[in-house]
């Protein structure tokens, strides 16, 4: 099967730093692994422009692929249909549904549905991806066959749901594009800002990603341990709000450099620290090193990311001590 160098880009991401995750068991790891690498080629070889249709304009898939799946947005999906067939929402919480229907006969084409509102574009952009991942592991035999495999309803679905997942993560920011704008720097806070405000340029046709899609990419680029975690207040222009803009932040997602992420709970003592040092340098970004007892060398950074909402994202690394 011919694999393109965009494939070849994501299954270096898939194979290295995703496939050394600890929090997975080995064997899990793998079929994982392997089922995201094939539906990536699969994409790829069916729809060679697939590469530039990502880092571009997503929605451009509905057109190339319309021959066999017809994909559209739409103002809702009714709860009738969501119960019938399931759903995703979107990474920020926003609601943002989608739904893939398999066609009942050859006459009839399968279906991805979207729903959107004309928002933002970064709340469609992965529900899409991640529905293309459910069309292409319920529609090929290999894909198809490692699902059924599992022997339990209920892994099958979490497999199917992770591949989805990584799949549209992946596809929308491959490792050539995130290392294109590290430029050889290590992960901070500023660099993950900077890639999440790229995709919002209008002048460029970069493709949008949602803040909590950034920090779970980002994390696969962190050379030691460390996390990456992306704090979110109320609404901007809110006067009780602004003023208490960082007393009042909570986790939308911290992912640790092993895959690992969490989407509740405290922040940390040195991620109340970072948001004082934001405070007293006036929101302009933020670092801090220091040595703890045993050696270990600890770079925190924190950035605010500016949006209708109060966020910052806070990297964290932990050097071990040098031998």
């Amino acid at each position: 099967m011919p694999t393109s160098s965009f494939s070849g880009d994501l299954r270096a991401g898939v194979h290295g730093r995703f496939a050394a995750r600890a929090h997975r068991d080995d064997s899990d790891a793998q079929k994982l692994n392997d089922q995201v690498m094939r539906m990536l080629d699969l994409a790829t070889s069916r729809h060679p422009e697939f590469e530039q249709d990502c880092l571009s304009d997503p929605w451009r898939i509905a057109e190339h692929w319309r021959e066999e799946v017809r994909i559209e947005r739409v103002g809702s999906i009714t709860e009738q249909v969501l119960n019938r067939f399931g759903s995703v929402v979107d990474d920020d919480g926003s609601g943002v549904i989608g739904l893939f229907s398999a066609a009942r006969s050859r006459r009839w084409r399968h279906r991805i549905q979207v729903q959107f509102k004309g928002e933002y574009d970064a709340r469609s952009n992965f529900t899409l991806m991640h529905e293309i991942g459910h069309y292409l592991q319920q529609t090929d035999d290999e894909l198809a066959t490692v699902l059924s495999g599992i022997g339990s309803q209920n892994g099958d679905h979490n497999l199917e749901e992770t591949a989805c997942n990584r799949f549209a993560s992946l596809a929308l920011l491959p490792d050539s594009y995130v290392t294109g704008i590290l430029q050889g720097h290590p992960v901070d806070a500023i660099a993950v800002n900077r890639l999440f405000d790229r995709g919002r340029s209008s002048s460029l046709r970069s493709v949008r990603v949602s803040r909590p899609v950034v920090a779970r990419r980002m994390a696969d680029f962190l050379q030691c341990p460390g996390t990456v975690t992306l704090l979110q207040g109320g609404r901007r222009g809110d006067r009780r709000v602004e003023e208490a803009r960082f007393d009042e932040c909570r986790i939308n997602v911290r992912t640790h450099a092993g895959g690992m992420a969490e989407y509740e709970g405290d922040l940390t003592d040195l991620e109340r620290d970072m948001l004082e040092r934001l405070r007293k340098g006036e929101g302009k970004p933020q670092s801090h090193e220091f040595t703890k007892p045993d050696g270990t060398r600890v770079r925190a950074s924190i950035a605010e990311s500016r949006g209708r909402y109060l966020s910052y994202f806070i990297v964290i690394k932990e050097e071990p001590p040098r031998s």
